[in-house]
């Protein structure tokens, strides 16, 4: 069932966590919800661009460069915010969902 987990050893998700357990919780969970944000923005910002590409006709291979690039650091950085626990984990995916609020205001705006 449990097969390689010895008892005493090391936890296996030890990415942070020595250096963040010295942290107080409140400001490590403020600022995995700003990376969220900030993610977000990001991710949505490359949707939008991946859009603009595809309407323009360009290369197909630039957009799916563009689509790869965009969901390989969605998940490599949501990843990495889960081995340190499932707080940080949820405070960065609504991080990402305000930042897709905040992206699609700025469009909409944009297009007013």
């Amino acid at each position: 069932m449990l097969v390689g987990l010895e008892v005493g050893e090391k936890p296996m998700n030890v990415f942070l966590s020595d250096l963040l357990s010295h942290f107080p919780l409140y400001p490590l969970i403020a600022m995995h919800l700003a990376a969220g944000v900030v993610l977000g923005i990001v991710f949505f910002r490359a949707l939008w661009w991946q859009t603009r590409l595809l309407a323009q006709g360009a290369a197909v291979s630039k957009i799916v460069m563009v689509m790869a690039s965009r969901l390989l650091l969605l998940a490599g950085l949501l990843a990495l915010a889960s081995m340190e626990g499932a707080t940080m984990l949820i405070s960065m995916a609504i991080g990402v969902i305000l930042g897709r609020q905040l992206a699609i205001r700025r469009f909409e705006k944009s297009d007013a």
